[in-house]
């Protein structure tokens, strides 16, 4: 069996932006340019957005000189949690007869390391035993562990998946249980005076070092290829000065505009609560940065193996859907009756578990969510009151309605593939908020037939504090009643997270007392 021809091309799907890379005459070429996806299109993905750009990514490879037939197409976080997935992968299939691979958090983790550890092209500063790597992506965060003193520095012991990014706020206790496991399957692997390499992949990571070696600009290529490093401890400190900061300031210090900060917050929060669980282990390690990643990770496995094993690079499907969020939208009777018919025809062709099995994780499902809503309920103070109503069954999922006996215009409908529907006025979706709250699940907005309930629902989330994903961009709201009130929360957030930030960093009280310890 032949190796793959030299020249290919990888466009990675992503959850911030579609990114092309091609490899040609036996040399990488890295000059696509990344096509961002706009936040209003995010939500659950837009379908036409994603095949814009992979059509145009496509075109430039050809243009590379890159045969159509090696040019591979793979998906990460942002895609396993579209819940539309399937609808992309059928038009990118049915546009362009390339499939999607979508690649599972194991197998990311371990592409993401090939990648970005493809930068360190001069070893490692001292003679570390073990490399820790880190990228932080768009909807996720990956972790491996890699043993140094092996022959190639690429011999990975341990991964893990963090399904937090720049777009999540962050959740200290979805970070502290994956960690917690992660910490304990590489304990018996880190012995006590053990060098270690830390190596992070993350725009903020590279802000943090070239506010500290690159006084005048924020360039992180020049920050990974000058192999800046710092003590762990001193990396934390620098995140600990930002504890006292105002909103501009940290703006004007880490090289950031409006519409960066929110993600350079985010995957500093995440990289805080991964690094103080790291530090406990490896207190001496020093922290480097890089700017390679998921798609330079590819890139290295196609070209170095056979065609038949191409399936093993990509690795296998992951489940469709998501656990860790709840899909929220807004339709009329008429809409919800045909989107339930259009998301039965798609499931067809899912693999089920045995039928005794599934009913009976249902009707667990459904026990969960009616005492979710039924505790909703007691925090309304008396604003509303949700009682089941009887809803019509589909055929792949159990349905679980309530109507507000307060005003029967609001209801609110969960499904159990994890999405949910919302009908009335902002009452309606406090309920759903407080409800996701108990179900531990984050918002992430799915289709709305209007702007507005878009809007209620963000007023909602902000006044509950719920996390969100793939919300609307505050401008896209202008237009709408309740925008100035919107504003004022969007605001308030801000500043209380910069003034008093909830686990985000770590507070200069605390770090120094944990020196001195």
């Amino acid at each position: 069996m032949s190796r793959i021809n030299n020249d290919f091309a990888v466009i990675d799907i992503g959850t911030n932006a579609v990114k092309g890379i091609a490899f040609v005459n036996g040399q990488q070429v890295d000059t696509f340019r990344n096509r961002m996806l706009t936040q209003s299109g995010n939500s659950n993905l837009n379908p036409q957005e994603i095949l814009d750009h992979v059509e145009k990514l496509i075109k430039e490879a050809e243009g590379k000189g890159v045969s159509p037939d090696k040019i591979y197409i793979a998906a990460t976080e942002g895609f396993r949690k579209s819940s539309n997935q399937r609808e992309i992968s059928n038009l990118i299939k049915e546009r362009t007869g390339r499939a999607i691979h979508k690649i599972s958090p194991k197998r990311e983790a371990y592409l993401s390391a090939l990648g970005g550890l493809s930068y360190i092209q001069n070893g490692f500063k001292g003679n570390p035993s073990k490399v820790i790597y880190i990228e932080a992506g768009g909807g996720s965060t990956e972790i491996s562990l890699i043993d140094a003193r092996k022959r190639s520095f690429l011999a990975i012991e341990a991964t893990v998946s963090v399904p937090l990014g720049s777009k999540n706020k962050i959740d200290a206790g979805v970070v502290s249980e994956t960690m917690n496991g992660f910490m304990k399957s590489i304990g018996a692997k880190i012995k006590k005076d053990d060098d270690i390499a830390i190596v992070i992949n993350s725009s903020a990571a590279s802000r943090i070092m070239s506010r500290r070696y690159d006084k005048e600009k924020y360039n992180p290529k020049a920050v990974a290829e000058k192999q800046y490093a710092m003590r762990l401890h001193n990396f934390l400190k620098q995140l600990s000065e930002m504890t006292g900061m105002e909103q501009e300031e940290i703006k004007a210090q880490f090289y950031l505009d409006d519409e960066k900060l929110d993600g350079f917050l985010n995957h500093s929060a995440i990289l805080q609560a991964i690094l103080k669980k790291l530090y406990q282990t490896a207190k001496q390690a020093r922290v480097s940065t890089t700017i390679g990643g998921l798609k330079h990770g590819l890139v290295r496995e196609i070209s170095s193996v056979k065609s038949k094993d191409l399936d093993k690079i990509f690795g296998p499907d992951e489940t469709i859907g998501s656990e860790t969020s709840l899909i929220i939208g807004t339709e009329n009777e008429e809409t919800a009756q045909k989107t339930e018919k259009a998301n039965d025809k798609k499931r067809e062709t899912r693999d089920m578990p045995k039928a005794e099995e599934k009913e009976k994780e249902k009707n667990v499902w459904a026990v969960k969510v009616k005492k979710a809503v039924f505790e909703a309920n007691k925090m309304a103070n008396g604003k509303f009151d949700f009682r089941e109503i009887k809803e019509a069954e589909n055929s792949q999922n159990k349905v679980v309605a309530f109507e507000d006996v307060q005003n029967k215009n609001n209801k609110i409908k969960f499904t159990s593939a994890g999405n949910a529907t919302v009908i009335g006025d902002i009452n309606a979706y406090y309920a759903i908020c407080e409800t996701a709250k108990r179900l531990g699940r984050n918002i992430r907005f799915g289709q709305f037939n209007s702007i507005e309930k878009k809007a209620l629902l963000y007023q909602a989330c902000l006044e509950k504090g719920m996390a969100m994903e793939n919300e609307p961009a505050v401008e896209e709201l202008k237009d709408c009643p309740n925008f100035a009130k919107i504003k004022k929360l969007k605001e308030a957030a801000r500043k209380s997270r910069t003034n008093n930030p909830p686990a985000l960093f770590l507070p200069r009280t605390s770090y120094e007392s944990r020196m001195r310890a």
